[in-house]
């Protein structure tokens, strides 16, 4: 009980961070084994910048516990909360990238259930990729313990 007490505001956004990226990762693949954008091969930019997002932010929430924030444990927090940022970003804009011209395609020509629906979980992966990468933005303004300065 004593851990979650001395949990600052930034602790539970990063954690919020980590579920928005798995949620994401997770439409992503789903979104790449459906019939409309089955085609399309997984991008490295994607998966890897998303799973060492989540990585960096597990590193963050860790190392945000320790009071020694002032020498090379805080730089390297520190260039891990940009770097978190910058990989979930453009994990989504790629992510997007690759599916808009088959979006257009799918609102004029192949407009069904069946491609609604890969289109909606395209959407909702994209969304929550670029969500995670606004919580980590505002996360990375925010002491992740109450105990450290």
């Amino acid at each position: 009980m004593k851990f979650v007490k001395n949990q600052s505001f930034g602790f539970y956004l990063g954690i919020l961070t980590i579920i928005a990226a798995i949620v994401g990762m997770y439409f992503y693949f789903v979104n790449s084994a459906t019939a409309t954008f089955g085609n399309i091969p997984l991008n490295a930019v994607t998966v890897y910048g998303g799973v060492l997002a989540i990585v960096l932010e597990l590193f963050v929430l860790i190392a945000g516990q320790f009071k020694a924030n002032n020498g090379w444990l805080g730089v390297l927090t520190d260039i891990s909360c940009v770097a978190i940022a910058v990989l979930l970003v453009w994990g989504a804009t790629v992510f997007f990238a690759d599916r808009i011209n088959l979006f257009a395609g799918v609102m004029t020509f192949n407009r069904n259930a069946q491609t609604l629906a890969d289109m909606s979980s395209a959407l909702i992966g994209i969304a929550a990729l670029f969500g995670s990468g606004a919580l980590a933005i505002v996360a990375s303004f925010f002491r992740v313990s109450k105990t450290t300065r």
